[in-house]
C-alpha cells in the first residue's frame, strides 16, 4: 500500500468506525436489535483481520468512548483466537 492509499484507508476506517459507534449506542440504548448489532460485529471483525486496520485501531490515535473501545477490543480478542474444533 502506498502512503496516499494508507491515509485514504485510515480515512475510511475513521468513518466507518464512527458510524459504529453510533450503532454501538443505539444498540445500548435499546433501538437496535442485537442481532443487527452482531451483523454488524461481524463487519468490524472482518475489518479487523486487515493488519492495517487492526495497526489503525492500536495506534490510540481517535477519540471513541472507552465503552465502545472495550467492544471493538473483545472483538479484537475473538478475531485473533483460534477457530474452536
Amino acid at each position: 500500500m502506498t502512503d496516499v492509499q494508507r491515509l485514504r484507508f485510515r480515512f475510511l476506517l475513521a468513518a466507518l468506525f464512527y458510524r459504529f459507534e453510533g450503532l454501538y449506542r443505539q444498540r445500548l440504548r435499546g433501538l437496535l436489535p442485537e442481532d443487527s448489532w452482531e451483523a454488524w460485529a461481524h463487519v468490524i471483525r472482518n475489518l479487523m483481520a486487515s493488519d492495517e486496520a487492526t495497526r489503525w485501531w492500536r495506534s490510540d490515535l481517535h477519540p471513541f468512548s472507552a465503552s465502545f473501545r472495550a467492544v471493538v477490543d473483545e472483538i479484537l480478542e475473538g478475531a485473533s483466537a483460534p477457530p474452536s474444533s
